[in-house]
């Protein structure tokens, strides 16, 4: 609907501001977990959540003086929280030192050709998957709104609770077993020397 499709814009304006910030989480995640240091990861997207539940009990249905916004209050709410995980990470990296020793000076070599070259072979295809698998998803959202707004929202709630059963043991989901092995991989191998990749291949065909 024409009021339904007005409030998604509200909802994913207020964020487009911190998607950098979203990024930048995102890498010093990455940064984190390939030094085999996952914990700081740990208690800030705890204390994300809790924020971000905090926040949207505040901004949408308007409590402690704060008008309720509905659903761009929840958008502020995800945004001010993207902000707050960046500087908590950040800050975390930078208090406790776990910058030292990982970052090598600019040189003639970060303008090697063959270097970007093997950077884009390797990232090209991840980029395109990942761009192709996102907009699937985002495809038969937009096929679902025009239902209508229940059938919508089923179909957000069911997607949410498939991405999450990973953390369900037992669950017989097969991507119960492959997520929690790349958990336990990205926090071992590192030590080992050893830089953990979520990717497939296929030998033969």
């Amino acid at each position: 609907s024409v009021d339904l499709a007005a409030a998604a814009a509200r909802f994913v304006w207020v964020q487009i501001p911190t998607l950098p910030f979203y990024l930048m989480t995102t890498a010093v995640q990455m940064y984190l977990v390939n030094r085999g240091r996952p914990i700081p990861i740990v208690f800030v997207v705890l204390a994300g959540n809790a924020l971000n539940a905090l926040f949207d009990w505040v901004l949408i249905y308007g409590h402690l003086g704060v008008p309720a916004l509905g659903l761009t209050g929840s958008g502020i709410a995800t945004a001010t929280t993207r902000l707050l995980m960046f500087a908590m990470l950040a800050g975390t990296v930078w208090a406790f030192g776990l910058h030292e020793g990982a970052w090598i000076p600019w040189g003639k070599h970060a303008f090697d050709v063959t270097g970007w070259k093997q950077i884009a072979k390797i990232g090209m295809p991840t980029g395109i998957t990942y761009f192709l698998e996102v907009w699937a998803f985002q495809i038969a959202t937009l096929l679902a709104g025009r239902l209508g707004k229940v059938e919508l929202a089923a179909h957000a709630i069911v997607l949410n609770m498939a991405s999450r059963l990973a953390v369900i043991g037992g669950s017989s989901y097969g991507g119960e077993i492959k997520k929690t092995v790349f958990t336990v991989l990205n926090a071992v191998l590192p030590f080992q020397n050893v830089l953990p990749m979520h990717c497939s291949a296929n030998v033969g065909g």
